[in-house]
């Protein structure tokens, strides 16, 4: 991993000079990287961009990030030194939906054959994305995840507004 920490993360942090309007405004994310450059680097990218970066070096302190805040995406290193992951998005997979099991995940990966990717979307998560990332690629994938996740939380409230009456045609 060491080499892409050198060579891939100056590509990463500079954002390959994107122009943008903020499109990750508002949005959550639980980053999970082991190793302490990429973490930040990706971080950093992502913070400029308008998201609100929560960064996990494990597993552990992962699931513990996720007790506490529901993030819009969450954006996991798949090979990490202690539990990997795979780990990490089997665990998520069997929180129920109101503690976060359904959140949106992409899996972050120097493992580029295609049966990696297959492996990656087959464990759970939405996307794969190889390193060394593409600024543009994971901004708008961020964006796309915390979409789909904006829209189910919406359509899950309106259900409940519906069969509840609240807020169907009433006024104070």
């Amino acid at each position: 991993m060491g080499d892409w920490a050198e060579s891939g993360a100056a590509e990463v942090a500079m954002g390959q000079a994107v122009v943008h309007d903020s499109p990750l405004d508002g949005v959550s994310v639980l980053l999970v990287e082991d190793h302490e450059l990429v973490r930040e680097v990706i971080s950093r990218l992502l913070v400029e961009f308008g998201a609100a970066v929560t960064a996990a070096g494990g597993v552990a302190e992962a699931l513990e990030a996720l007790e506490r805040e529901r993030p819009d995406v969450v954006l996991s290193d798949i090979k990490m030194a202690d539990e990997d992951g795979y780990a990490l998005i089997r665990r998520l997979r069997a929180l129920p939906p109101d503690r976060g099991g359904q959140t949106p995940a992409a899996g972050l990966t120097g493992l580029i054959t295609a049966e990696d990717r297959a492996r990656v979307l087959r464990a759970g998560f939405q996307y794969y994305v190889a390193k060394p990332v593409d600024a543009r690629t994971l901004v708008s994938i961020v964006a796309a995840l915390a979409a789909r996740n904006r829209t189910a939380r919406g359509s899950a409230a309106r259900a409940f507004h519906h069969r509840s009456g609240a807020g169907v045609g009433t006024r104070p």
